[in-house]
Parts: C-alpha cells; sequence; structure tokens
C-alpha cells in the first residue's frame, strides 16, 4: 500500500512540474491609461518576441486590471493589437514592441487605487500565460 501511496505521489508531483514548465510568462515593458469618454484605454508595450510566441501558441490571454495593493477585484479586458482582436491570431507583429490594448468603464477603473496590469490565459496542449504586474500610469489620450 505505501509503494502506491508513493508511486501516486511522485506522479502529481510531475504532472504539477509538467504543468508549470508549460507556463510562457512575458515581461510588460509598460503600460498607461488614458481617458476616451466614458471609457478608460489601457495600453501595454510586449517585446515583439513575446507576442510571436503568444500568437505561434495560440494562447487565448487577458489584459487584466488588478489593484497592485492585493485586493481582490479583477477586471479582465479583451486584448486587440493593431485595431484586430489578439484571440483571432491575425494581427501583424512590429519588428521591436507591440502594443497591447484594452478598455474599461471609467467609473470601474476608477475604484483602482493602485492600478497593475498584467496578462494571463491559456490555449491549447496545456500551454498557459501569466506576465507579472506592472503599475499603470495615467497619461493623457494619444
Amino acid at each position: 500500500m505505501n509503494e502506491r501511496i508513493f508511486l501516486a505521489r511522485i506522479c502529481l508531483c510531475a504532472a504539477g512540474a509538467l504543468l508549470s514548465a508549460c507556463t510562457f510568462r512575458p515581461n510588460i515593458l509598460s503600460a498607461r491609461s488614458y481617458s476616451s469618454g466614458d471609457n478608460e484605454i489601457i495600453e501595454i508595450r510586449l517585446r515583439s518576441d513575446d507576442v510571436r510566441t503568444l500568437k505561434n501558441r495560440q494562447i487565448y490571454f487577458s489584459l487584466v486590471i488588478i489593484d497592485c495593493g492585493g485586493g481582490k477585484n479583477r477586471f479582465p479586458m479583451e486584448p486587440y493589437i493593431s485595431g484586430q482582436r489578439a484571440t483571432e491570431f491575425k494581427f501583424p507583429i512590429a519588428e521591436t514592441n507591440v502594443i497591447v490594448t484594452g478598455s474599461m468603464p471609467v467609473k470601474n477603473y476608477a475604484l483602482y487605487h493602485r492600478p497593475c496590469a498584467l496578462i494571463e490565459g491559456s490555449g491549447y496542449s496545456l500551454n498557459r500565460t501569466a506576465s507579472p504586474p506592472i503599475p499603470v500610469v495615467k497619461s493623457r489620450a494619444s
């Protein structure tokens, strides 16, 4: 019986290691927001190589706003690249950096005292993505 428990634990550990190894962790270079009517537009900048990986692996991801202070309030947004839905994987990839945008109501954005942006999602074949959060800087419309 102890042998079965031991083997089950090894299998669980191996499965956990496999799942964590399949997580792609891009770094957001910068994040900013600006108001446009009733919406707050969020722009994050990613390296083109990271965006190419997301596209090639067909990882469906969301642009997420959280409170940097550790609040549990999360606001996921549909990401756009060059005006195209990122989830369709038809967007062009720039040479150096790529801007990913999302929008949320200004009234919801105002609830975040210290907003941070991150991306997270998953795709086929156990591919996942999760970036570290980065503070969002408020700026004027572009």
